[in-house]
């Protein structure tokens, strides 16, 4: 009798509606770019990959083979670990990097997850309505290459937008809604001192 290796589970999750999916060794082809949430349809991220044993959480990466200071080097000085070999080659490898076990949540319903994201996106859309009524017409006069009088008010609108896209791209709904709302609050006060 042989001990069949264990299969390998392919973690995903949507960027939207914040669903967690596992999917088993079929789903090796879906580790570039992920299959549509069942929840949302949004296009899932791969998080990395476990076997049915649990035994660890596993993601590859491209690394440098050294370290950037030395693969990217442009002298013949060289002290690190390789002795030389990988210097200013720009050589990268893949690199499996052992996590632990996974942190899997307590199982989600649709309904729920469906009810929150239509909460996130709705706050999103104001905000993104906000940012554009304070700062859109500066915005569509620097991106046509027109001179920007009042060039401090343009990078507060761009400072708006990075914390904008942070707040998305946070990984849980509650993040995600206090940040936005910290934009809400930070916008309503600058209008209230400029009357």
């Amino acid at each position: 009798m042989t001990n069949a290796a264990p299969a390998m589970l392919h973690w995903f999750s949507c960027p939207d509606c914040l669903s967690v999916v596992s999917v088993g060794p079929e789903g090796d082809h879906w580790t570039g770019t992920g299959p549509a949430c069942g929840v949302c349809g949004m296009r899932t991220v791969y998080q990395g990959r476990t076997d049915t044993s649990g035994a660890a959480w596993q993601r590859k990466e491209e690394r440098c083979a050294c370290d950037e200071n030395c693969t990217g080097a442009r002298g013949p000085k060289c002290g690190c670990k390789c002795g030389g070999i990988n210097h200013g080659t720009g050589r990268t490898v893949v690199v499996t990097i052992v996590e632990g076990l996974p942190r899997m949540s307590a199982p989600r319903d649709a309904a729920k997850l469906l009810a929150k994201l239509d909460e996130f996106r709705a706050e999103r859309s104001r905000v993104e309505a906000m940012i554009e009524a304070r700062f859109g017409d500066v915005f569509r006069r620097k991106r046509a290459g027109e001179w920007v009088s009042d060039f401090s008010h343009y990078l507060n609108g761009m400072g708006y937008r990075g914390d904008f896209l942070d707040a998305c791209a946070k990984r849980t709904h509650a993040a995600r809604m206090s940040n936005l709302a910290r934009i809400v609050r930070q916008i309503e006060r600058e209008e209230v001192g400029a009357t």
